[in-house]
């Protein structure tokens, strides 16, 4: 059964007999709770319900869908709930660029070829109270954060502070600057959006072979923004049949001056992420490189 084939002519709202249905079970546990008044008035003023049933309804709303998107391990979020996600997570008050987000609601914008959707990434360079002021920093926070909110789901395999070895990481050149792009041309909002692709595209080639298939305007992202999607997809990695991720955009250091060409990679094993080095052709046939795309005009 296709998603095409569920979908109904007008969209169903609060009013209808099967919005009817989802309220009443909302009542039910309201009811159930037997709040006092003092209670009742202390979740009023409580925020962030909204964002619960906005983050239940996305992981819910394919449900039992067999295709392709099924088996990938991922159903894209709507690009408001990830900002909004993201700012929760992060407690980062800012927003996205208005402008982009309207032209994207209304269809003006569209998506490149390539890509699955679009996605929300932190624009760490401007929050540094946040993310500190290097790459290597950002990346630290992100990582807490990813440990956070997948408990014991995640782990790093890195030794990110040093102290076993020199470690230091950076974004490749020409990922650095398609970033600083696109930080300008949308006017270096808190949360920055761009047209991506969790590996589907790239699914079973080595992150050599994806550069060589990459078309004009798309990069490869790196742990940074990964990890970012990751948080706002967490179903992208629920078990070992969905494709590892490449996180080609970086590049590592171990000591010295000498920055190497190898990988580093997500991959789920022994039911959690990890994230670890890795040569970049091994094990490419259960791999993926993801990437984002450069708006035109």
């Amino acid at each position: 059964m296709t998603e095409k084939a569920l979908a109904p002519s007008v969209k169903v709202t609060s009013q209808d007999p099967k919005g009817c249905k989802f309220m009443s079970i909302v009542s039910q546990s309201y009811d159930k709770a037997g709040l006092t008044p003092e209670q009742a008035q202390r979740l009023n003023e409580t925020s962030g319900l909204g964002d619960v049933v906005d983050d239940w309804i996305e992981a819910n709303r394919y449900f039992g869908l067999d295709d392709r998107s099924c088996f990938y391990g991922y159903r894209p979020i709507n690009i408001e709930i990830q900002v909004k996600r993201l700012c929760r997570i992060f407690d980062c008050h800012g927003s996205a660029n208005h402008e982009l987000l309207e032209a994207i609601k209304t269809g003006h914008v569209k998506l490149p070829e390539g890509a699955e959707s679009w996605f929300a990434v932190p624009n760490w360079r401007k929050l540094g109270r946040i993310f500190g002021n290097t790459y290597l920093d950002a990346v630290q926070t992100m990582l807490m954060a990813l440990r956070a909110n997948l408990v014991d789901k995640f782990t790093c395999h890195l030794d990110l502070t040093g102290n076993q070895y020199p470690f230091s990481l950076r974004q490749k050149v020409k990922s650095d600057d398609v970033w600083k792009n696109i930080r300008n041309r949308q006017n270096d909002s808190d949360i920055l959006i761009i047209p991506g692709q969790l590996g589907l595209r790239h699914f079973g080639l080595t992150d050599t072979q994806a550069f060589e298939k990459m078309v004009n305007g798309e990069f490869p992202l790196g742990v940074f923004a990964n990890g970012c999607m990751l948080l706002t997809h967490p179903d992208r990695m629920i078990n070992n049949t969905r494709p590892f991720m490449y996180c080609s955009g970086d590049e590592v250091c171990g000591g010295g001056k000498c920055w190497k060409t190898n990988v580093l990679l997500y991959e789920f094993c022994c039911n959690q992420i990890k994230l670890k080095s890795c040569s970049s052709d091994t094990g490419y046939h259960g791999m993926s490189t993801s990437t984002g795309f450069v708006l035109e005009g």
